[in-house]
């Protein structure tokens, strides 16, 4: 543990609340497999929403870059706004 920096637990437990929204069949078990056991965790996120193991990466990448952002900021739906000005249509 000493290697790991002080918010990686939050980090990890953020994460794992993430995927439980996204994929709640999972067990907390297999949702711990990811960090562990990837190969058992896209198994199981296969056998049970039929997910490429190439899908299901995507969404985890996604969610670990969400979980990033949320990490650094107050608010989880204020990172929104700082991605820049949106362009209006002329």
């Amino acid at each position: 543990m000493e290697n790991q920096p002080a918010n990686s637990n939050s980090q990890s437990q953020k994460l794992g609340a993430e995927i439980k929204k996204t994929w709640g069949k999972l067990t907390d078990e297999e949702i711990g497999f990811q960090a562990t056991k990837p190969d058992s965790f896209f198994e199981a996120v296969k056998t049970k929403y039929s997910l490429s193991r190439g899908e299901a990466e995507k969404t985890v990448k996604k969610l670990e870059a969400e979980c990033a952002s949320t990490g650094s900021t107050s608010s989880g739906k204020s990172s929104d706004a700082a991605s820049g000005p949106v362009a209006k249509a002329s």
